[in-house]
């Protein structure tokens, strides 16, 4: 279909797109989520929330909210057959506030879970 609208063009194979392509995304995205944090002096609020796959295994995502800002999605973890417990979601959020803290460096000011 390309080739078709644009004669010549060569446009990158899955492989390129799931890899360097997409690492350069993440980052870019990365970088822009870092800046716009560390420019707001207001405390950041961690979110955790979770639902069910196809599969019924647990997936936990994480997100960062500023007051003004949510920044959607940071991470999210597939835990496989891993049990939602209140132990291993606690276990999952004080690492994510760690990661958090880590790559940001401002202080999380609460912990909010869905």
């Amino acid at each position: 279909m390309v080739n078709l609208l644009r004669p010549g063009c060569k446009p990158p194979n899955k492989k390129d797109l799931a890899g360097d392509l997409l690492d350069e995304a993440a980052e870019k995205v990365d970088h822009q989520i870092i800046e716009d944090i560390s420019q707001d002096n207001r405390p950041i609020t961690v979110l955790q929330d979770g639902w069910s796959s196809v599969n019924n295994d647990l997936i936990l995502a994480i997100s960062i909210h500023t007051g003004m800002r949510l920044y959607l999605i940071v991470s999210a973890k597939d835990c496989g057959e891993e049990k939602k417990t209140a132990e291993y979601c606690t276990e999952i959020a004080w690492a994510s506030i760690k990661k958090c803290e880590q790559k940001i460096w401002k202080t999380c000011f609460c912990l909010c879970n869905r």
